[in-house]
């Protein structure tokens, strides 16, 4: 007979056909929609141009992704429909077929289903790529590109789906639980990030949640599809990954029962797997957006455990019963509940000694310490920057001791401490703090002012002065103006400059914020980044270079630029909280004009001297200044609002606000 000496059962490909055939036609309709027809239509238009685009999917990229999204999982539901019928269930596996040759008859014929669209689209594309020399938008390799990414996403997504059939029994639990399991990875390890940096004095969670999580979901990673390529390496695991899946959905089909058909999960063990996940995931969940809205408050955090992992438990109940009428189950979840509370326990009173690990000396090859977790994980090519000098090791190493034994709390105004300790032994220590660092000058000061932090820290030490381009310097403020230095002799020269204004450079002047500052950006041949500092009001040097070669005044904000200025004592203005967060400066400059008394300075000496004291105001700072000064620059329609204290201001404020 024919099924027993072949894999092929027109019978059985007669069905698979009229139960899947027409989501194949859809998809390719999708597909030829997204590209080739918009290609044509677009090329057939004089009045509209093709754009070039980074890949294929930049193309109707919405469209296409909703498809990959959809149409795996929706064959994959629609292809095992006959496992959750029980008559349809019956019938097939009362045939004189193994159950092996129909798992891979249905699923092979249901990876061709879903194959072929994209074959038959990238044959189209080629043809219109030689009749119509696209070169110009897109190179012929991206057609292969795009036609190898779509087809191993489609598979790893149906092959999940595939997985997921042969535990279920219900067709919407089905489709639900493809997306849920296509998730999880990166759910989980968001849930879990979030929930341990509310008990973690220290956890990382800006480290962890980077960019590389996207690579754990195909669903995630599709965000990415029209900005760039995907590695090889990605591609690889995926296609191991999917062959695992299918050797586990074919286990598992051989293993499930037939009168399985119609319940929510087919094998006893998964129920309560299935209970204790959906109640962590929904404790987990509520726990974080309660924490998030109530500003990390622990009696709403620990509500939003308790009535989430109560929420995820009924829901998980209701599923496996298929019915709300579920509590008369109430007894079971306070096990589950008791589970949970133990590991908050765990977390929280730091059983495992996370909050006061801190490396011994001798184990530190290197530390890198900035303000900024992205500084490490990768700002545009470079590497992440490390300190290797003993002193500064040991700087860092108390400066950590100490944010461990004080525990500061986190304010509006604190800023980032990230550690991270590459040991000896190859492993890493990874922290994260917030305080403020005032209060940790005495570490903080000796380190940015040795030389190997400011060569590690700054890129204008990197540069290689064969691949700068040009040298831009601009004004802060709403002025039209900047120095542009082209010639390369000069370039050097500047950057020579600099680099030894930099090394002379004291803690107060690397941070000083007075004044309207200049930033210097420096273009890179060939590359996505330029290198950018601040020009800093201390770089006399600099500044004198700039004059002898007439660019000073294109490189900084004059007093000539400004027309007046308006100042109001701060402690006049009534700020609530929601204005803090939300007002604009349009809104500020409103309320200094209604203040019971603002003073209007047109002296230039007077503005020179306010300009020069001064520094950025931010609405929601903790702290205010003094004065608040509003200066109208002659291009502007509102003013640049600056903070100015007491002690710096001009007499005539003084007088007039005594």
């Amino acid at each position: 007979m024919q099924s027993k000496i072949s894999l092929i059962n027109r019978e059985l490909f007669k069905q698979i056909n009229r139960t899947v055939g027409w989501v194949s036609i859809i998809y390719f309709l999708g597909l030829v929609f997204a590209l080739p027809l918009h290609l044509l239509m677009t090329e057939t238009n004089k009045y509209r141009q093709l754009w070039e685009v980074e890949t294929l999917f930049g193309y109707n990229y919405e469209l296409q992704i909703i498809a990959l999204i959809a149409i795996p999982v929706l064959l994959a539901v629609f292809l095992f429909r006959f496992l959750q019928v029980k008559q349809s269930s019956d019938l097939f596996h009362s045939l004189p077929i193994k159950r092996e040759r129909i798992f891979h008859q249905f699923t092979l014929w249901g990876l061709f289903f879903l194959i072929i669209p994209i074959f038959l689209t990238m044959i189209i594309l080629l043809i219109q790529y030689q009749v119509w020399d696209l070169e110009l938008y897109f190179e012929l390799r991206d057609i292969f590109y795009w036609a190898g990414v779509t087809v191993i996403l489609n598979i790893i997504v149906y092959m999940a789906a595939v997985f997921i059939g042969m535990i279920t029994g219900l067709s919407i639990v089905h489709g639900v639980l493809s997306y849920i399991f296509l998730l999880l990875p990166v759910g989980l390890i968001v849930l879990c990030t979030y929930n341990l940096q509310f008990f973690l004095y220290g956890f990382p969670d800006d480290y962890y949640l980077n960019d590389g999580i996207m690579y754990y979901s195909p669903l995630v990673i599709l965000e990415q599809l029209n900005r760039g390529t995907i590695s090889a390496h990605i591609i690889l695991i995926y296609g191991i990954i999917s062959i695992v899946l299918y050797l586990l959905a074919l286990y598992l089909y051989k293993k499930r029962k037939v009168e399985a058909a119609s319940q929510a999960l087919v094998f006893p063990i998964l129920k309560p797997v299935f209970r204790l996940g959906t109640t962590i995931c929904g404790a987990l969940f509520a726990a974080f957006y309660f924490g998030e809205v109530q500003a990390d408050s622990t009696i709403w955090i620990i509500f939003g455990y308790v009535f989430g992992s109560f929420v995820g438990y009924m829901t998980a109940e209701m599923v496996i019963q298929k019915t709300w009428r579920v509590f008369s189950n109430l007894l079971k979840y306070f096990y589950y509940a008791a589970g949970l509370v133990v590991l908050v326990v765990i977390v929280q009173f730091d059983l495992l000694g996370f909050e006061d690990r801190v490396p011994e000396m001798e184990d530190v090859k290197r530390v890198h310490l900035s303000d900024n977790p992205y500084l490490y994980m990768g700002d545009f090519e470079e590497q992440p920057f490390y300190l290797e000098e003993e002193e500064n090791i040991e700087l860092i190493h108390g400066l950590h001791q100490q944010i461990i034994q004080e525990k500061p709390e986190q304010t509006l105004n604190s800023e980032t401490a990230f550690f991270v300790y590459e040991l000896e032994n190859g492993r890493k220590l990874v922290r994260e703090y917030s305080i403020n660092k005032d209060n940790f000058r005495q570490y903080y000061q000796p380190i940015h002012e040795s030389a190997e932090y400011k060569e590690a820290s700054n890129r204008i030490f990197k540069i290689d002065m064969e691949d700068v381009g040009i040298m831009n310097i601009h004004p802060s403020g709403p002025v039209n103006r900047n120095a542009v230095i082209a010639n390369k002799e000069e370039i050097a020269e500047a950057i020579s400059i600099l680099k030894e204004e930099i090394y002379t450079s004291t803690y107060d002047e690397m941070y000083n914020e007075k004044g309207f500052q200049s930033y210097i950006n420096i273009s890179i041949k060939n590359k996505d980044y330029t290198v950018d500092l601040p020009y800093r009001p201390s770089y006399q040097k600099f500044e004198k270079w700039l004059e002898e070669r007439g660019l000073a005044e294109k490189a900084k904000v004059s007093v000539n630029d400004i027309a007046h200025a308006l100042v109001v004592r701060a402690s006049d203005l009534e700020i609530n909280n929601r204005d803090r967060m939300a007002i604009s400066n349009e809104a500020l400059y409103e309320k200094m004009k209604q203040s019971p008394k603002v003073i209007k300075i047109s002296d230039k000496d007077e503005l020179k001297a306010m300009m020069e004291q001064s520094t950025e105001y931010y609405i929601y700072d903790e702290t205010k200044p003094d004065y608040l000064v509003g200066f109208f620059f002659e291009e502007a329609k509102y003013p640049v609002i600056s903070g100015l204290a007491d002690d710096v201001a001009p007499g005539v404020l003084k007088e007039y606000f005594q």
